[in-house]
């Protein structure tokens, strides 16, 4: 069995990272325009884990956090699914059902401009614990940023933000897991 260790995981990431930057130089790119995406369809939760705690953007997530909570609960249940918000309202029928309805995390791609600790735009992923609806009409998420310091991130893990400036964020990127 291979472990998935963060250390380990973020040394072969660096080489891969370095070997784009490379490619990018030689075709004449920018290395910051090339945005690393990782499939993991065949890989198991931990090494899953490894790669989104070193701030990789991953697709194929969906069936291993459900095996995961297949595994936790000792139910077939299938609950996360891909989608994509089109709209504000899709979005705020997403976190209802996951977040105020059911008690469950939405894991959301956004790009990163203009949020807390990012001073530049890029592709990431984020997860809403918590929405507020106060009575004068105002909306916000609480969303955590665990995106570690080698990502540019200088911000707290923590947030608090108003639901439009967070959409804002959420609709330039490729979609949710809810």
């Amino acid at each position: 069995m291979e472990v998935y260790d963060t250390f380990s995981f973020q040394q072969r990431l660096d080489g891969v990272l370095d070997r784009i930057s490379a490619a990018a130089t030689r075709a004449g790119r920018d290395p910051a325009d090339v945005r690393l995406v990782a499939v993991s369809k065949t890989f198991p939760p931990e090494a899953i884990d490894a790669a989104l705690r070193a701030g990789v953007s991953i697709l194929g997530m969906v069936e291993p956090i459900n095996r995961r909570i297949q595994a936790l609960t000792g139910s077939g249940l299938d609950w996360y699914r891909y989608g994509r918000a089109e709209s504000l309202d899709d979005f705020r029928y997403m976190i209802k059902t996951d977040v105020v309805d059911h008690g469950l995390p939405l894991i959301t791609g956004l790009m990163t401009s203009g949020l807390p600790g990012w001073s530049y735009d890029v592709g990431h992923f984020v997860t809403i614990y918590g929405y507020v609806h106060t009575g004068n009409g105002a909306e916000f998420v609480a969303y955590a940023d665990t995106a570690p310091a080698l990502t540019g991130h200088t911000g707290n893990g923590l947030h608090l933000w108003e639901l439009n400036g967070f959409w804002a964020a959420v609709s330039r990127n490729c979609g949710q897991i809810w």
